[in-house]
């Protein structure tokens, strides 16, 4: 409703402001509006994938993220449009003398045209903002109605359909005058609708609304059924409830249920910059759709029907839980355990005589190959896919075998210890925190940088302290509400602190040690990581380092160290200090065996026996 009426009082006021300008003037605008229409819709990807590229991690700056998408088409298109302006009014001094009718009836007509095509740009961009679901009471997709299987489909659109038009007129110039060999009207089917499904997501459109292409990665693809004849749908999408076999309902984007056909499941591996701040990569099967082309050249938007992904964590056990998790309805997976990376498979419903092409995973864009369909893994039926998804071989290639990986030239290894000990202590173990605490109770006043839950617990954020205040022992006693002095960790996880600073006996670095030579010699731009039995990696996702004089701690989930490096240099461990203590944070699933750590896929600690994680 208020969307609509933004909408109707903008087309109707600039309207109005250009019919007032006469029609010569309202003329040169119109053309300006379609040429930077047309920029800004060639460019708006390559803006985007910039403005994400320059988001950082935390702070007030990091909102660029969930404004990268619908930003980008506005500034571009702003921007473009300014420029023309200045340069068309420095060209252009004066004006066509026209009678006044002519001046209102022609300005109005382009007036009201260039007010629609800037309209409907906006509308469509604003899709794309990470906002809450049905923002400023419009939602022009939304979940069907359980009779109908709970698919996305579409809503009520614009009272005043600014956002259609502009996607019909630049998608028909992209074939025609504008023809480029990747046309908007073929990538994007569906421009008017694509940004809202993405805001049907969990906490009420508040998950992450933009991902870059270096945060996943596709992976296998397989097929259920026939894609050459087809096979029934509804045979396709039965399942096990109880002793009752029922077939899930499914219609697409209009409504309409598709009889034939088959389904085709591609694998995303998410890496650790793809998760939510709370450590989970949360999907819905708004964020993420394929495209998929007919012989005839056209295009369709497709959502998942289901999903693929760990259930829950074994619990020590050595069987992995995968489930199949059907979308049907308001239905959000999250990812378990704290591996670097999280697989999951999505399942689409894809019409006879259709071809996948390309997946959209929150605005990034990955190609699909030539071969996608003859490549896949082939099942007859849901049978076989689902032994697959059982015994875990579905999800099985985003994992490394610790025993295989080559060996740095000095590996070190130890056994582990899981006892804290003082700064600088003298052992010939390596050790290993397995706790959530931060070391001290850190004063909320201080902790700006912190995102603090109601239950004092440290979410995300990296701040800077006086060692003083970090180590003040003045506050014991005090209220405990005033500080923080844990982490909060994902469900199924345990954190492990792992000090990297130590020294043996002899005065030389003890193993794991950023100054031990198999450290030392590694490439400090390929991340650090844990590796467990089950070949599970874990990122680092932050560290504690203090000296006599500072205390600077980083927990960050959802953006692991890209390398040793990242750590400031004035923070390497020196070989005559004995104030540095420094340690990396991962969180790793509860009940895993951690073998060691690597550095890229080069194994620089070997845990010896193995540390477990309980």
């Amino acid at each position: 409703m208020i969307l609509n009426l933004i909408a109707i009082g903008l087309v109707l006021g600039l309207g109005w402001v250009w019919a007032t300008r006469g029609f010569f003037s309202a003329a040169i605008h119109l053309v300006c509006v379609l040429i930077a229409g047309a920029v800004a819709f060639g460019l708006w990807e390559v803006v985007a994938a910039a403005i994400l590229g320059l988001a950082p991690e935390t702070g007030f700056l990091s909102v660029l993220e969930g404004s990268a998408w619908g930003g980008s088409l506005m500034l571009t298109f702003a921007i473009t449009l300014a420029v023309l302006r200045g340069v068309s009014d420095s060209l252009l001094r004066g004006n066509i003398k026209v009678n006044d009718a002519v001046n209102l009836a022609g300005g109005g007509v382009c007036g009201l045209a260039s007010a629609t095509i800037t309209v409907g740009i906006i509308v469509i961009a604003f899709g794309y903002f990470r906002l809450p679901t049905g923002a400023l009471m419009y939602k022009p997709v939304d979940f069907a109605e359980s009779s109908e299987g709970g698919s996305i489909v579409r809503g009520g659109g614009l009272w005043l359909p600014a956002d259609t038009i502009t996607a019909g007129l630049y998608g028909q110039l992209s074939k025609t005058s504008l023809s480029t060999g990747t046309p908007l009207a073929e990538w994007y089917p569906d421009l008017t609708t694509s940004g809202y499904a993405a805001t049907l997501s969990f906490s009420d459109g508040n998950a992450r609304a933009a991902l870059s292409n270096d945060d996943f990665r596709l992976g296998s693809a397989y097929v259920v059924g026939n894609p050459t004849t087809g096979s029934s749908i509804s045979d396709l999408l039965r399942y096990r409830d109880g002793d009752n076999t029922l077939s899930q309902r499914y219609v697409d984007l209009d409504g309409d249920p598709v009889p034939n056909g088959f389904l085709f499941g591609q694998t995303v591996v998410f890496g650790a910059t793809a998760k939510e701040e709370g450590g989970q990569v949360i999907m819905g099967h708004g964020q993420i759709r394929l495209l998929a082309r007919n012989t005839a050249g056209e295009t369709i938007t497709i959502h998942p029907v289901a999903m693929v992904s760990q259930g829950e964590p074994d619990g020590g056990g050595d069987d992995e839980v995968f489930g199949r998790f059907r979308f049907d309805g308001e239905a959000f997976v999250a990812s378990v355990g704290g591996a670097a990376e999280a697989p999951m498979a999505f399942e689409f419903v894809v019409p006879q005589g259709y071809q996948p092409e390309a997946l959209y995973v929150r605005g990034a864009r990955q190609l699909l190959p030539a071969d996608a369909l003859t490549s896949a893994a082939q099942f007859g039926g849901a049978d076989l896919r689902d032994q697959r998804i059982a015994d875990g071989s579905l999800l099985s290639g985003s994992k490394l075998n610790f025993a295989s990986l080559a060996r740095a030239e000095n590996v070190a290894t130890a056994a582990p210890t899981l006892q804290l000990t003082g700064t600088g202590a003298v052992r010939n173990s390596i050790l290993a925190v397995v706790n959530d605490q931060i070391g001290s109770r850190v004063p909320k006043r201080l902790a700006s940088g912190f995102t603090i839950d109601e239950q004092n617990l440290t979410v995300r954020g990296r701040i800077t302290l006086a060692f003083s205040e970090f180590n003040n022992q003045s506050t014991r006693g005090q209220e405990a509400s005033l500080f923080t002095s844990r982490y909060k960790t994902p469900d199924g996880t345990r954190m492990v602190q792992l000090d990297v600073s130590g020294r043996l006996s002899d005065g030389s670095s003890a193993p794991g040690s950023t100054r031990h030579p198999a450290i030392l010699n590694s490439p400090s731009d390929e991340p650090p990581r844990l590796i467990d039995s089950d070949g599970n990696v874990y990122a680092a996702i932050g560290w504690i380092y203090t000296d006599r004089e500072v205390a600077d701690i980083r927990y960050i989930l959802d953006s692991p160290l890209r390398g040793l490096n990242q750590i400031p240099d004035e923070y390497t461990i020196s070989a005559t200090r004995r104030d540095q203590q420094l340690r990396l944070l991962f969180t790793v699933t509860d009940g895993k065996r951690i073998e060691g750590m690597v550095i890229g896929e080069t194994v620089v600690l070997d845990f010896n026996p193995p540390l477990a994680i309980q």
